[in-house]
């Protein structure tokens, strides 16, 4: 950590300790710096341990930000199993979609075939009924066009069946 990046969230008294120990250690550019000999063997100790201090927190620093990493990715880990649940779950329901568009497409295809086939069925069923309007119109003489003949097959039993006989009660 720098001076200059912790010398603007500190009070005023700490301000004025650090600009302190800057003049006893010889740092301050306004004051011509002092040759080591002046200094004190304890003042010397004190900076050796202020250098070790502030070493030490630039390195805390850093292993803080490396703490965060793995933090941040675990928050984040919901986050993208969630948005990937979501893509699973929307391709899913694209398959089933594009599964009923085809069914109901094979549908209408079928409803068209059965259209035409009974519209060609009608057709024919008009033309033939014109046949056999010509043929009864046409004069005796002329030659009888084809009729269609269906045989009707007669009932096996001449009794209607599932009835009950009821005596006659005036009997």
């Amino acid at each position: 950590m720098s001076w200059h990046e912790t010398a603007c969230d500190e009070s005023t008294a700490d301000q004025e300790l650090r600009m302190e120990l800057k003049d006893l250690l010889g740092l301050d550019p306004k004051m011509p710096v002092r040759a080591k000999a002046q200094l004190s063997p304890e003042v010397l100790d004190l900076a050796e341990e202020l250098r070790r201090e502030a070493t030490r927190r630039q390195h805390a620093s850093v292993v803080k930000t490396r703490r965060v990493w793995p933090m941040l990715l675990a928050a984040g880990l919901p986050v993208a199993l969630a948005l990937g649940g979501l893509g699973t779950w929307g391709t899913i329901q694209k398959r089933k979609a594009d599964a009923l568009a085809a069914a109901v497409q094979q549908k209408e295809m079928e409803v068209q075939r059965l259209a035409k086939a009974s519209e060609d069925a009608a057709a024919q069923v008009k033309a033939t009924q014109n046949e056999l309007v010509l043929a009864r119109s046409s004069p005796k003489g002329a030659q009888k066009a084809r009729e269609l003949v269906l045989p009707m097959q007669p009932s096996v039993s001449r009794t209607p069946l599932d009835t009950q006989t009821v005596s006659n009660p005036s009997r």
